[in-house]
């Protein structure tokens, strides 16, 4: 009974075990010597990635971190453009919904989208105190060109 009691530590195949870079018919490990050897397996570190966050160090600050009135500017212009952009897409939907023989009134209503596009751009550069002509007024012509791909090509 107090063998099956017995615990061994060791291995199953005892020390009949080859080294680590040897095969086991005696000849070099396909690897060769690229394995390191076991005692430096312990003393090995992962490098650490620089763009994941290490606890225990700080993180680099911003050499000029935003103002508050920076923060207001971005807060603003983000709220204005949201809302008159809103404003655009409601009009490009109106435009969608017209009849088939108010073809005028559909053109109309991408143009007027496309104004409101272009004046909510602007006043984001306005905010910035950027000026207000800049090719990025093409950016608001975009609700009114999907607008009319769909009322015209789909």
């Amino acid at each position: 009974m107090s063998d099956h009691r017995q615990t061994s530590h060791q291995h199953p195949a005892g020390d009949r075990l080859p080294p680590r870079n040897q095969h086991p018919a005696g000849d070099q490990h396909p690897a060769g010597d690229r394995l390191p050897p076991r005692n430096q397996d312990l003393q090995r570190r992962p490098r650490p990635r620089k763009h994941l966050m290490v606890p225990g160090q700080q993180r680099p600050q911003n050499p000029e971190p935003m103002s508050l009135s920076q923060v207001q500017r971005w807060v603003l212009s983000t709220l204005a453009v949201i809302t008159i952009e809103h404003l655009a897409a409601g009009l490009v939907i109106a435009a969608l919904f017209m009849p088939a023989d108010r073809l005028d009134s559909t053109i109309a209503l991408l143009v007027i989208a496309a104004l409101f596009g272009m004046v909510a751009v602007a006043t984001a550069l306005l905010i910035h105190r950027r000026r207000p002509l800049s090719p990025w007024l093409l950016l608001g012509t975009l609700p009114a060109v999907v607008g009319a791909y769909l009322a015209f090509l789909a």
